[in-house]
C-alpha cells in the first residue's frame, strides 16, 4: 500500500506543540514547516501524475516542474501555495536563522500547517 503523504501534516501538527523533549521549540517548528511542505508536494505530485499526466523524474527540478504543471492546469492557487511552502521549507531546512521580517518561526509553522491542510483538502 502506498504511503499516505498526508501523514506528514499530522506529524507537523504534533511537532508544532512539542518542545523540551530533547529538542528545542525552534527545531520542532522548523521540522513542522518542512513536513508540511512535503505533505503537499508529494500528494500534489502523485495526484498530478495519476490524473493530469505529470511525469516526475525523481530529480530536484521536479519541485519547480510540478508548480509549472499545476499552473498549466489552471491550478494557480495550489501552485502559489506550494511555492510559499517551498520557500518557507528552504528557509527552515537551510538557513541558520529565520528572517523575522517575513514571519516569526511560530507564525511560519502555523501558516505552513494551515496552508498544507487547505491544499490537501483541495486535492482530495
Amino acid at each position: 500500500m502506498p504511503f499516505d503523504w498526508g501523514e506528514y501534516l499530522r506529524i507537523a501538527e504534533f511537532l508544532q506543540l512539542q518542545s523540551g523533549h530533547g529538542f528545542t521549540q525552534e527545531g520542532a517548528f522548523r521540522c513542522a514547516v518542512s513536513r508540511s511542505y512535503y505533505a503537499v508536494y508529494c500528494s500534489a505530485r502523485n495526484h498530478a501524475r495519476d490524473h493530469n499526466n505529470f511525469r516526475p523524474t525523481g530529480l530536484p527540478q521536479d519541485h519547480v516542474n510540478l508548480q509549472k504543471h499545476l499552473q498549466g492546469q489552471g491550478k494557480t492557487g495550489i501552485a502559489r501555495k506550494l511555492d510559499d511552502l517551498r520557500r518557507w521549507r528552504n528557509t527552515c531546512d537551510y538557513d541558520d536563522s529565520v528572517d523575522e521580517t517575513q514571519h516569526d518561526l511560530s507564525t511560519m509553522a502555523t501558516l505552513a500547517i494551515w496552508t498544507a491542510g487547505h491544499v490537501l483538502r483541495k486535492l482530495a
